[in-house]
């Protein structure tokens, strides 16, 4: 084993070649490597010069949509003036600008204040015939849309009109009633603002839809208390027919400040208005075969002024037996006058005056002022209510441009030597100021007939307060008519009187009542 080795060594060597070889040739570079990471920065370098100004870009969009978001209060009762805030979202209210509709011509804005782009105050009317139910709120600021158009947000419903009255069925009444326009129906309206505003059972009334019947013989009971108003009423000349009747009532608070309220026309036991159409009368034309046909039946006239400022003369004649039998066991006919409006409320009652020849009853007169061109509406009753086929009449208009006289006392009052007013009638007078200032107190006029024949005087107050008129000779105390006297209680609301004078002879026309109230006189001789 030890002889083997270099043997092996020596053939290697003889097989593998010299040990050492010639030089080689270099080899080429490698590829370049990756950029090493960023030095640090250098100081900051001077300011540059401004560049050009660039093209104006397109208008931006909102990010917020304009709305309303609330009306403050949402509800409110019908009649009465009330305040409500509206509140927007990204809108653009603008004093002087800015206008709010609630899609009713009977709410209307009395005033409107502008807090901020996104706040409105906005005092509201709401007249009778407002809608009850919810109404759009619609608020309009001209250019403050985008490109400059209006902007017109709406809360849909954003305003709920509320009934404050309830009608229901009187005692016995078992569906709502039917009744014609100018007609007579007995309504029975419950309080639901009550814990607030109790009827004052004195003074609650009738205001729209109806009217009291004051002077009535023998009137029904009506049904008042702090939660229910229940009486009979006449309907007035105008309300919407095929529908349920609306009413509005007043009362007073113990402060004597009125609170206003209003029933739905909906409801289902409102009493069911039907059109009539009435009589239509024209000056100097007589109006033949007029009736009241019926108990509690009416007969509705329209009569239009030609200009403003005319007193016009009402003449029955003709009266047949259901309107006689006696001068004081006939029944008078009495009733109301409504002026444009149709609303008797806002007009005032009739009362007749007795033409009696010879110890009988011939006819009725009464006068009346219209101090405004238009139309005017009549409904005429009974008294006592009654109505027949006997109960006929024919009906005269006549008119004439009146003559105003004022009825204002002197400071120390006046008497029947120091009257109001002296007159001479070759006018026919009438007089819008009158006042009882006082219970009991008399009001003296002194007239003189400019011919012989008849004179008429009537005096109305819109309040239901008792008024009476008398006809006496120049001392103011000698009677020349029994029939044409004050009566020892003077009726409620109207009162009229006529008798004969002489051409030239001078009169004393005394108005009187049992408390203080204001009150319009009309006085003339025959109308031509």
């Amino acid at each position: 084993m030890r002889r083997t080795l270099p043997v092996l060594l020596m053939g290697c060597l003889a097989a593998c070649g010299p040990t050492q070889g010639g030089s080689g040739v270099n080899g080429q570079n490698g590829a370049q490597g990756e950029p090493g990471p960023a030095g640090p920065a250098g100081p900051q370098g001077p300011a540059g010069s401004p560049g050009a100004t660039g093209p104006k870009g397109d208008p931006g969009t909102s990010t917020v949509d304009s709305s309303l978001s609330s009306i403050t209060p949402s509800a409110v009762l019908g009649v009465r003036p009330v305040t409500v805030t509206i509140t927007g979202v990204g809108s653009h209210f603008k004093a002087g600008t800015t206008v709010v509709d609630f899609g009713d011509p009977a709410v209307t804005v009395a005033k409107l204040s502008v807090g901020s782009a996104t706040n409105l105050s906005v005092t509201l009317n709401l007249a009778p015939s407002a809608v009850i139910g919810a109404h759009n709120v619609t608020v309009t600021t001209p250019g403050a849309g985008p490109a400059g158009a209006n902007e017109q947000l709406v809360l849909q419903g954003g305003l709920t009109v509320q009934a404050s009255l309830y009608s229901e069925l009187p005692a016995g009444v078992m569906a709502a009633p039917t009744v014609p326009q100018g007609g007579l129906v007995t309504v029975q309206l419950r309080n639901l603002d009550y814990r607030d505003n109790p009827f004052d059972p004195s003074t609650v009334r009738p205001t729209g839809g109806v009217a009291s019947l004051l002077a009535l013989a023998m009137p029904p009971t009506p049904l008042l208390n702090t939660t229910t108003y229940g009486n009979l009423g006449l309907v007035d000349a105008l309300a919407t027919a095929g529908t349920g009747l609306g009413m509005t009532l007043s009362t007073q608070t113990p402060l004597g400040t009125a609170v206003q309220f209003v029933s739905d026309p909906k409801d289902p036991n409102a009493p069911q208005v039907t059109a009539t159409t009435p009589v239509v009368l024209n000056a100097g034309a007589t109006v033949g075969n007029q009736l009241i046909g019926a108990n509690f039946k009416t007969v509705l006239y329209k009569f239009t002024a030609p200009a403003d400022n005319y007193v016009t003369q009402l003449t029955l004649s003709g009266l047949g037996a259901g309107l006689l039998g006696g001068v004081t066991a006939a029944p008078r006919v009495q009733g109301y006058m409504a002026p444009t409006s149709g609303r008797f409320a806002d007009g005032l009652p009739i009362d007749t005056s007795a033409t009696v020849v010879a110890g009988m009853l011939q006819g009725r007169n009464t006068l009346l002022y219209m101090p405004k061109i238009g139309d005017y509406y009549f409904a005429v009753f009974t008294d006592n209510l009654s109505g027949s086929t006997t109960h006929s009449f024919s009906m005269l208009a006549k008119t004439t441009i009146g003559t105003a006289v004022s009825l204002k006392e002197p400071s120390g009052g006046d008497t029947s030597t120091l009257p109001v007013a002296t007159v001479m009638l070759d006018k026919y007078y009438y007089a819008t100021d009158g006042a009882i200032d006082a219970a009991g107190d008399t009001d003296y006029v002194k007239f003189t007939s400019a011919k012989s024949g008849r004179v008429y005087a009537t005096v109305q107050n819109g309040s239901g307060a008792r008024i009476g008129v008398g006809i006496y000779a120049a001392d103011c105390s000698t009677v020349v008519d029994s029939n044409a006297v004050l009566p020892a209680l003077p009726p409620p609301g109207a009162a009229s009187q006529e008798t004969a004078v002489t051409m030239g002879t001078q009169y004393c026309l005394r108005v009187t009542g049992p408390a203080a109230a204001t009150y319009q006189l009309q006085l003339a001789q025959d109308l031509p």
